[in-house]
């Protein structure tokens, strides 16, 4: 939204600049604004022309705001008059952008707190995992978002496993799923609360559902993929609370 914003600005300040300096642009001008001259005449023309573009390509951005349902037809709306800008409407058109970008809500950005402590030899790899998650969580993209939950249990869980019995279940038995952690984890009489263990069942489940092909494939709601990102975060607390 704020590079929208910023290309439309930077279109009605070159607008602005060449009415103030009389000059006119008209359609055979504009295949020639990109031929280089010195002339100030065709820099200020130049100016419009890279701004228009700028407002085109960037207008493709207002997309992933058009899924909240009061910004669905003024979203619509400003991508249309942004690819319908040309010569013969430019400042006008300009103008409405301009006066329906303020209408278009823009998301709070919801980002899941890091945990305050991650052995150092995973940290670097899970923080980016959630940094990652964020991003995914809030373009609502939400099987995505199970899938790194799931990712970052697995990690999680194995560094738990090899602290605790000096074994790297990576190489001893690579492609070992989530469930079978937990049961590796068990039989070395690693346990965890039972509320723990229902939010890492739920999270594996929910991201198995995710990523395996079926005949209706599961969709993370956004409640869904929220909860699933709080008990993530949850449970890296309590698996490293006292390492």
């Amino acid at each position: 939204m704020q590079e929208f914003k910023k290309s439309v600005l930077e279109l009605k300040s070159a607008i602005s600049s060449i009415k103030s300096k009389g000059i006119s642009l008209n359609e055979s001008e504009q295949g020639k604004v990109y031929d280089f001259n010195k002339s100030k005449e065709d820099y200020y023309k130049k100016a419009v022309f890279v701004a228009l573009e700028k407002v085109r390509k960037n207008s493709g951005k207002l997309l992933s705001l058009a899924s909240e349902p009061e910004n669905t037809n003024l979203v619509e709306k400003a991508v249309l008059l942004a690819r319908q800008i040309d010569v013969s409407n430019m400042e006008s058109t300009v103008d409405e952008l301009i006066s329906i970008l303020p209408e278009i809500k823009v998301p709070k950005v919801d980002k899941i707190k890091k945990p305050g402590y991650l052995p150092e030899e995973i940290r670097e790899d899970i923080n980016a995992d959630i940094e990652e998650m964020n991003k995914t969580f809030n373009a609502g993209c939400y099987r995505s978002t199970a899938i790194l939950c799931g990712r970052i249990l697995e990690v999680a869980l194995h560094m738990k496993y090899y602290k605790a019995t000096g074994v790297d279940l990576l190489e001893k038995s690579p492609g070992i799923g989530l469930g079978k952690i937990v049961a590796k984890l068990s039989e070395k009489n690693i346990t965890f609360d039972p509320g723990l263990m229902q939010q890492i069942h739920l999270i594996n489940n929910v991201r198995i559902s995710s990523v395996h092909i079926k005949q209706e494939p599961f969709k993370p709601t956004k409640a869904q993929a929220q909860a699933m990102m709080l008990y993530t975060m949850d449970i890296l607390e309590k698996v490293f609370r006292n390492s």
